[in-house]
C-alpha cells in the first residue's frame, strides 16, 4: 500500500470536516465595528429591587404597570471575546449582534428550551464594554496565554445583561447564596465562518479555515482545534493546529441560561462588582 504524505492527509481531513459540517462561509468581509471604551465602574451592578429607570425599563417590555418590589433584578457577565473551554472565541461582529438582540430575550435555567417552565426571567438591557486593563483574574482564567494576547490586541470586550426576575420566584435564593452563579448565551449562527487566528494574523487580514485560492486550494494551512480532531491527531507532531477558533457569521440571540458551569469561565452573575 502507498504511504500517505503529510499533505495529503493534511487535504483529506479539511476535505472531510468541511463535507460534515457543510458550512456556508462567509466570503465578504463583515467590518469591525469597535464597542465604546468604558469600563464597569459606572455601572449599575446591584442585586435587588429595580431602580426607578429599570423600573420603567420592565414595565415597557412587559406591557404593565408594577412595583419595583415585585422584581429582582441582576446583571450578567454574559459573554466576551477570550477564549472558552472548547478552544473557540466570539468574533466581535457576533458580540454585537448579541448585544443588539439579547435585550427581551428569555432567562431560563439549563439551556432547557423546549420546556417552557424553564422560564424564569428576561433580560432588559445590554451593554458591550471595552476594558484595556481588565481584572487579570478574567484573563487568566483558561488559556491565560491566548488571552493576554487578545487583551493586548483589541481590549476585553464583554457584554454585560440585566436581568429581570419576579420577586416571589425560587431562583432568587440561588442567586443571593451563590448555588447559582454562571450562565451561558444560547443562539443560532447562520453562514457561520470559522477563522484561523494565527494565518490572520500573519497576513493581516481574516482567514477562514475552509477559505480557497483561485487553485481551490486551502489558504490556511492549520487544522482547526476540534476536540475530536485533537483526541484523534493530537499526538501527530505533524498535526498542525491552529492556537482556537474565532467564530463569526449571523447570529439570532435566543436565550440567556443559568447553568452549572459555562463554556466561558468568566460568564457569571456580576455581584456589584
Amino acid at each position: 500500500m502507498e504511504a500517505i504524505t503529510e499533505e495529503q492527509l493534511f487535504e483529506d481531513v479539511k476535505a472531510l470536516v468541511g463535507n460534515y459540517l457543510k458550512q456556508t462561509p462567509v466570503q465578504k468581509e463583515i467590518p469591525l465595528r469597535i464597542a465604546q471604551a468604558t469600563d464597569t465602574s459606572g455601572l449599575d451592578l446591584h442585586m435587588g429591587e429595580p431602580t426607578p429607570q429599570q423600573l420603567e425599563k420592565i414595565n415597557q417590555y412587559t406591557g404593565e404597570t408594577w412595583e419595583a418590589s415585585e422584581w429582582f433584578v441582576c446583571a450578567w457577565h454574559a459573554s466576551d471575546n477570550l477564549v472558552d473551554r472548547s478552544r473557540e472565541r466570539w468574533h466581535l461582529n457576533i458580540l454585537q449582534q448579541m448585544t443588539r438582540g439579547q435585550a427581551g430575550r428569555v432567562l431560563m435555567t439549563d439551556h432547557n428550551q423546549r420546556e417552557v417552565k424553564s422560564a424564569v426571567g428576561f433580560a432588559f438591557e445590554t451593554a458591550l464594554i471595552l476594558e484595556d486593563n481588565p481584572d487579570p483574574e478574567i484573563v487568566n482564567s483558561l488559556y491565560a496565554d491566548y488571552n493576554a494576547e487578545i487583551v493586548d490586541e483589541m481590549g476585553l470586550v464583554r457584554l454585560i445583561v440585566w436581568t429581570a426576575i419576579s420577586s416571589d420566584s425560587p431562583v432568587i435564593e440561588g442567586l443571593r447564596k451563590r448555588s447559582l452563579d454562571n450562565c451561558s448565551t444560547g443562539g443560532i449562527i447562520r453562514n457561520w465562518r470559522e477563522i484561523c487566528p494565527n494565518c490572520s494574523r500573519e497576513k493581516g487580514y481574516e482567514v477562514g479555515f475552509w477559505d480557497t485560492d483561485k487553485e481551490d486550494r486551502y489558504v490556511c494551512p492549520h487544522l482547526p482545534p476540534y476536540p475530536f480532531l485533537l483526541m484523534w491527531l493530537g499526538d501527530d507532531e505533524d498535526a498542525n493546529f491552529a492556537d482556537y477558533i474565532i467564530n463569526d457569521g449571523q447570529y439570532d440571540a435566543i436565550e440567556l441560561s443559568i447553568v452549572n458551569a459555562g463554556c466561558l469561565p468568566a460568564a457569571r452573575v456580576m455581584r456589584g462588582f
